[in-house]
């Protein structure tokens, strides 16, 4: 199943499992370097499953966090860190911006590190996606820190009107539109990954599957 979004981790274990064992994830090579203890005010990212449409959610908000995890448990299972970023106003010279969209459709959010990919939703896809600006900022996988290897990155197709008309994907809930959608506007330190795994894939679902991360890197996969 197509979800259109981004799938990032900070997992070598979950990396290699995607790629083993989920054909619907096309691996996309480096997407961004984490924050890491010598990273100055680095905050956390924290990591949702999204029961319904199978995609993850990423904030760093605490409020954002703590709001999900209140008032919309149904849809979403809380995972934990995902891993270390930067806030939204850093002056860190090596910092690019992570840009956020709500899917007003499913009810997912779609993460891109892209000016080029932004602005192309924004002129292209604006009647299905609101755009909530710089979700926090990374670092630049071209510019590797001492001792922190490079992130990994992939992507999921686009999905169609058809899955969801045929019920493959639920459209979002007012519930949560409600308590996620628009709320990045009125924190500035939200963050972001995207689509996740399903379960009963041919392997066992990974959702829910978190390896321990890596502190200073970020994997990118596309669904």
């Amino acid at each position: 199943m197509a979800t259109g979004t981004h799938f990032f981790t900070s997992s070598e274990g979950e990396r290699d499992n995607i790629t083993a064992n989920f054909g619907n994830f096309s691996y996309e090579g480096p997407a961004f370097n984490a924050a890491t203890a010598t990273t100055s005010d680095p905050i956390t990212v924290y990591r949702f499953f999204n029961k319904r449409t199978g995609t993850h959610f990423f904030t760093s908000s605490e409020g954002e966090r703590d709001n999900v995890i209140a008032n919309s448990s149904d849809t979403y299972s809380f995972e934990g860190e995902a891993y270390k970023a930067l806030s939204s106003d850093t002056t860190n010279p090596n910092a690019k911006s992570l840009y956020r969209f709500f899917n007003k459709v499913t009810g997912s959010h779609f993460y891109t590190s892209s000016d080029v990919e932004r602005d192309s939703i924004i002129k292209n896809s604006s009647a299905s996606y609101n755009f909530e600006g710089v979700a926090y900022k990374v670092l630049d996988s071209t510019i590797a820190p001492a001792g922190a290897p490079v992130a990994q990155a992939a992507a999921m197709p686009p999905q169609g009107e058809a899955a969801l008309q045929a019920g493959v994907v639920d459209a979002a809930p007012a519930d949560l539109t409600a308590a996620i959608g628009g709320l990045q506007a009125a924190d500035p330190q939200p963050v972001a990954f995207g689509p996740g795994a399903f379960t009963g894939e041919a392997t066992g679902g990974f959702a829910g599957l978190f390896p321990q991360q890596r502190s200073d890197w970020a994997a990118m996969f596309a669904a």
